[in-house]
């Protein structure tokens, strides 16, 4: 395999409908060299070939991201990927780890400091249902998330939120989307 690797241009986005649905792609800068450490091969690769076809799928997947050196939730199409597409983060943490941070902490301080972010949807296009802790409202709440470039004040499960952040519970009434602000 060469010593190059491609990187995603920042806010590429582009996006149409097929048969009803969205479906976006991300275009591709020129390759660059990237510094190869002590992470395995794949841990380079983007997370979908370059060449590949838009496919109108919206799975929630993780890619290792060299650039920041986190792994990182991507909205994947169903097809055209590599071996860098995880089906969680911690199968991606265990394959090309985190070079930063480790995922809960926000900082050498407490883990918990990730609950008082803001509430990050996020650019992209996915309705991933994730929970997030409210500060005004001091409480875990559903949130959509779109699938990129969001914060760690993003859970997958409201007992996750719970057990990080605490709070009190939800109203009993759930019907209601919590709608927030891009």
């Amino acid at each position: 395999m060469s010593s190059w690797s491609y990187r995603w241009k920042e806010n590429c986005n582009t996006c149409r409908c097929l048969h009803g649905e969205v479906a976006c792609t991300r275009e591709l800068c020129q390759p660059t060299p990237t510094p190869r450490g002590t992470l395995p091969e794949i841990c380079h690769l983007p997370a979908v070939k370059p060449d590949t076809e838009l496919c109108a799928g919206f799975e929630a997947r993780w890619t290792f991201n060299v650039k920041t050196e986190k792994c990182e939730p991507v909205v994947y199409g169903g097809c055209g990927g590599t071996e860098n597409l995880f089906t969680n983060e911690q199968e991606c943490l265990m394959t090309c780890g985190n070079q930063q941070q480790e995922s809960n902490k926000v900082s050498d301080g407490d883990p918990r400091e990730r609950c008082f972010m803001p509430i990050v949807p996020g650019p992209c296009f996915g309705q991933l249902i994730r929970y997030a802790f409210f500060t005004e409202r001091n409480r875990c709440e559903k949130f959509y998330f779109g699938g990129c470039q969001g914060n760690q004040n993003n859970f997958v499960t409201f007992e996750e939120c719970r057990s990080m952040c605490g709070g009190s519970l939800p109203p009993l009434d759930d019907s209601k989307d919590i709608k927030v602000e891009a």
